[in-house]
């Protein structure tokens, strides 16, 4: 008797059948998606969150000023449009993936088909109100991406800033709450599929954490080798926040394309997410197809130049630093260059300080340039007040043969000079130099900001309150410090202060906790010496001004608790 060979259908490996779904157009497409995301959500974000922080009369959030910018409806609105846009991406995400997956045992449908068919199944998700799939993709994205959720909560400073002034055990609980819900509210099919993710992020966990060392490892090689060994510390200070951020975008598509070659042979996940169209569906009528086309178009244009406008010159929210302190360089970079100079503030800037510092006096003829002192003899020789000197003399004079011949023909500049270096590169501190007498040159000042685009570069400190209030009535978006000695509740409720300069001996915890309570940023100056810098980040300042940007940053690193990463940059320089 003859035995008929049963045929036996073996399904593929995960990485076989991934593979025979056109990896390279699988990651771009992920990536596509992901840049697409962030180039929608930004600019709702940005202006969502600046106009939410005007109307609720703050200069920046910080936790007990959260609740009143928790409960401003701008708030609520910006969160629940980036909610819906994400929404759509996810949705139109996990319907193309699955109907990309769906093809294994059958004919391939060309990709532009199932981009298409993606779009029209967003269509009659909408059309067919199916709440519980909705919940069901941001479950399954959530349990996706737990190593970037975990690595975003340990490195993004908003984040990271919450965790810090929170208690602990009142984030475990929320933690715990959360749990709770997903358990209650998810099937057991559903749960089992949940439970599944989590423990191969556990897995895939242990190897991203590789990845991240060695990454890390070979930023710090770089580092070591590429720069000066002088400010070697400061530029990986500086460089820890982007790789961060990078390695994060990173995250989001490796895990999600991980979990794809997982989801290929396990049985017990949910089904596909994939509505049926029938060949009537018409996404949209032929009648008013060419007008939701134009507005479309016009949509992303508009949020196209928004996006522009956003990368090049800065928003309000870049302005603020809740959580890691900023370095200030003082007067360009003046501990070992002539303050107040171009090549200064090309030192500082290459020093890799967050902020440069400089003074601004005006003229006689009304122009604006670098210098501290009222007589320009200190800098330039000449025993004459910049206020009786023209714009074409100052600028010609030499401002830096004064401090070594080294820097001979280095020319006093001009703050517009200034401004033409700086955009883009790094924020200024303009420290004005002038009085209620001279409040008539205020418009000028804003006018030449305005022209550079640089309302969000700048931070305009004085000692003339006035001269502040000013400034907010031309461009109220242009933050202000207040150079003082001593606080008083009028000046802690101005809202034409958005920040008190001090001197750091003046400094104290209870002016801090002031400062802070009024919801404003503290400045200190000038601070060189180690025991200072220790005391003053004990204090929780927002900015130290010093003349020595790269030491300060190298000990401040050193107390964030990166001694390990400090130690292996030297042994490698030396």
């Amino acid at each position: 008797m003859i035995k008929k060979k049963t045929q036996q259908h073996h399904r593929p490996s995960a990485l076989t059948s991934f593979l025979n779904q056109d990896l390279v157009f699988v990651v771009l497409f992920e990536l596509i998606l992901l840049l697409f995301s962030l180039y929608l959500v930004t600019p709702i974000l940005t202006f969502g969150f600046e106009y939410a922080l005007i109307t609720s009369n703050l200069s920046y959030v910080s936790l007990s000023s959260l609740p009143l910018f928790m409960f401003n409806p701008l708030t609520w609105v910006t969160l629940g449009l980036v909610f819906a846009i994400l929404s759509v991406v996810l949705l139109f995400h996990d319907f193309f993936i699955n109907l990309d997956l769906g093809q294994l045992n059958q004919m391939p449908i060309p990709k532009i088909k199932l981009l298409i068919l993606a779009f029209q199944n967003v269509i009659l998700f909408f059309k067919k109100r199916k709440l519980s799939m909705l919940v069901s993709v941001w479950l399954q994205w959530i349990s996706y991406n737990i190593p970037f959720i975990i690595l975003t909560i340990r490195t993004h400073p908003y984040i990271r800033y919450v965790m810090s002034e929170t208690s602990i055990t009142f984030i475990w609980m929320l933690m715990l709450i959360l749990v709770g819900w997903v358990v209650v509210h998810t099937n057991e099919y559903k749960l089992k599929a949940v439970m599944m993710h989590v423990r191969f992020n556990l897995i895939l966990g242990f190897i991203f954490s590789f990845i991240y060392v060695v990454m890390l490892l070979m930023m710090v090689v770089l580092v070591a080798f590429i720069l000066p060994s002088e400010v070697a510390v400061a530029a990986l200070m500086s460089l820890m926040d982007r790789f961060n951020g990078l390695f994060a975008l990173m995250l989001i598509v490796m895990s999600t394309l991980s979990h794809h070659v997982f989801r290929f042979n396990q049985t017990i996940l949910e089904p596909a997410h994939v509505l049926t169209p029938t060949k009537k569906v018409e996404i949209l009528t032929i009648k008013h197809r060419k007008s939701w086309i134009t507005l479309v178009v016009v949509l992303l244009a508009v949020d196209g130049l928004l996006f522009i406008n956003i990368v090049s010159n800065g928003t309000r929210l870049q302005t603020m630093s809740i959580d890691q302190i900023q370095v200030t360089s003082h007067r360009g970079y003046s501990f070992d260059h002539p303050e107040n100079t171009l090549i200064a503030i090309q030192k500082a800037i290459d020093s890799f300080a967050d902020v440069v510092e400089v003074d601004v006096r005006v003229t006689q003829d009304g122009e604006f340039v670098l210098l501290h002192d009222d007589n320009l003899a200190r800098t330039t020789g000449i025993n004459q007040s910049i206020t009786v000197t023209s714009f074409e003399q100052a600028t010609s004079l030499d401002a830096g043969s004064w401090l070594s011949p080294d820097f001979l023909g280095e020319t006093l500049p001009s703050l517009r000079s200034a401004l033409e270096l700086s955009k883009g590169r790094v924020p200024l501190n303009l420290d004005l130099k002038l009085g209620v007498r001279q409040l008539d040159v205020i418009e000028d000042l804003v006018t030449l900001i305005d022209e550079y685009e640089m309302q969000y570069q700048v931070i305009m400190t004085s000692t003339c309150l006035a001269c502040l209030e000013r400034i907010k009535e031309f461009n109220p978006n242009i933050q202000t410090g207040l150079i003082t000695y001593r606080l008083t509740p009028a000046l802690l409720s101005n809202p034409a202060i958005n920040a008190f300069s001090m001197k750091s001996t003046f400094v104290s915890l209870n002016t801090v906790r002031d400062i802070a309570s009024a919801n404003k940023q503290i400045m200190v100056w000038t601070v060189n010496t180690r025991s200072e810098i220790e005391r003053m980040s004990r204090l929780g300042v927002h900015n130290i001004i010093t003349s020595r940007p790269t030491y300060v940053k190298e000990v401040l690193f050193e107390l964030s608790g990166n001694q390990l990463l400090i130690q292996l940059l030297r042994l490698i320089i030396d």
